[in-house]
């Protein structure tokens, strides 16, 4: 039903605004990482993670290892949404981030908007719509520090991403009528084109770390026969605290600078149980990997827990791969299965 309204209200914006841009109403919603999805989306100052290109670029400075990472979503009931009050930006199941990384920066892929759907109106319209929108983005990431001579004993981390933003919209529409026989057919293509950059700061000590990240600091994409877009600048401010090895707690404060969106926030927690052994084989490195529990919430003003965002999570680490899963919804959804999910895959190697 929301779809549908939502579809009625872009076509009659289509129609009342030729030279608006084609993208619906929304803002980029899609969020990678399994692992910061089940703490809340908590994910400025956690470091170091293969996935900090969208995060917070500076945190890759911190990875011991080159990462090949990819991530499989399902994020249809979006929480991020629902919190700045939009439509989720990509519905149906896919690859929500795609990277290869090392400590010095690297190549990645998210989508950021992947709509498709057919709609269909009463007579009295006359009117049947196919509706598709993708836009992605390519991001090289560099990373610095400064200091000291080692990027491992640096307290200060800096990451930039650099950004190509590559795009497709497409609408057919057919027109009947009142016996439901076409009269009339007609298209709207577009292809849009556009750059963007994004900047991360990271100040760390042993037990302690403040990130901050400004996304999207110029992003313009432009489509054919349409105005240019803007995505606004979305910062966030971020702190990590270490109590001990095996506990990390997360906090961040976010604001998407568009006078309609409100600051929100996010919380959470992992926890890892560590275990070694002396047994270097293969099968003893997978059996002796270990677990992680993670938990968290996002919110722009606290709820009763029955209306609350929960995130919740599980990760298993062993030296030659990582595996995570990261659940979000209200509490109602987990009951119903509405909730979203990321799976992630992170395969470390040396070069």
């Amino acid at each position: 039903m929301k779809i549908k309204l939502f579809s009625v209200f872009l076509i009659f914006s289509i129609i009342l605004c030729a030279e608006q841009v084609p993208i619906p109403l929304t803002y980029p919603t899609s969020m990678p990482s399994a692992r910061i999805k089940a703490i809340g989306g908590a994910g400025t100052a956690l470091y170091p993670d293969a996935t900090a290109p969208y995060w917070n670029p500076a945190l890759l400075g911190g990875l011991e290892a080159a990462a090949l990472t990819a991530v499989f979503a399902e994020e249809d009931s979006s929480t991020f949404a629902q919190i700045i009050e939009r439509e989720p930006s990509v519905l149906g199941k896919h690859i929500s981030f795609f990277s290869l990384v090392t400590y010095q920066g690297g190549f990645s892929y998210h989508p950021l908007y992947m709509i498709s759907y057919r709609d269909s109106f009463n007579e009295s319209l006359g009117f049947e719509r196919d509706f598709e929108v993708k836009l992605d983005e390519y991001i090289i990431t560099v990373t610095t520090f400064a200091g000291s001579d080692s990027h491992y004993d640096t307290p200060i981390l800096i990451g930039f991403n650099l950004k190509y933003l590559n795009g497709k919209f497409v609408e057919t529409r057919l027109y009947k009528d009142s016996s439901e026989n076409v009269t009339d057919a007609d298209a709207d293509i577009s292809y849009g084109n556009g750059y963007g950059l994004d900047a991360g700061i990271v100040y760390k000590t042993s037990r302690f770390t403040a990130g901050l990240m400004a996304r999207d600091i110029i992003t313009h994409i432009y489509w054919t026969g349409y105005d240019k877009q803007i995505i606004p600048i979305y910062t966030s401010l971020g702190v990590s605290v270490n109590p001990f090895s095996t506990l990390i707690i997360c906090g961040d404060v976010n604001r998407i600078f568009k006078s309609d969106l409100p600051y929100f926030y996010r919380v959470g927690a992992e926890y890892t149980y560590t275990r070694s052994t002396e047994d270097s084989s293969f099968l003893a490195t997978v059996i002796n990997g270990s677990p992680s529990f993670r938990a968290g919430t996002s919110f722009k003003e606290l709820q009763a827990l029955g209306f609350m965002d929960i995130a919740l999570g599980v990760g298993y680490t062993t030296n030659i791969f990582r595996v995570d899963l990261g659940m979000e919804g209200q509490f109602e959804n987990y009951l119903y299965g509405g909730f979203t999910y990321q799976l992630e895959l992170t395969l470390p190697f040396k070069i």
